[in-house]
């Protein structure tokens, strides 16, 4: 009877978890950069979906070819016309543009409509580039 009751707890308690709590791994990441987030919070995406090396989207870095990816942080970056927030979510790419090396692949997504994840389950990024 304990077993059923503690069995019943757990899946309770994993039914009412936040998505992002879930979803998120219990260990710290450091980037390349030496950027240290505390850890990975997965969700649909669109995929390819071209990773920038800034939340201004300027210099495509990579790609990811997964449509489940891990995400580490968000940053917004500009509105839309209509004055939508616009979302940038610093990930780690599947693949990397030719000619560049493999920690080339990390940079920034363009989330809105491209993401299933709202910008309050990443914490905020202290910093909006990395190198290209």
């Amino acid at each position: 009877m304990n077993r059923l009751i503690v069995a019943g707890a757990l899946c309770l308690g994993l039914a009412l978890a936040p998505t992002s709590v879930a979803n998120a791994s219990a260990a710290a990441v450091r980037d390349p950069y030496g950027h240290t987030l505390p850890g990975w919070v997965t969700a649909s995406n669109k995929a390819p979906l071209a990773v920038y090396s800034s939340s201004n989207f300027t210099f495509q870095k990579g790609w990811l070819d997964t449509t489940r990816s891990g995400f580490l942080c968000k940053t917004s970056t500009r509105n839309t016309p209509d004055g939508e927030r616009m979302w940038a979510y610093y990930t780690q790419g599947d693949r990397y543009l030719p000619a560049k090396g493999a920690h080339n692949s990390w940079g920034f997504v363009l989330a809105n409509g491209n993401v299933s994840l709202s910008p309050n389950a990443l914490p905020p990024c202290n910093f909006n580039s990395v190198p290209a």
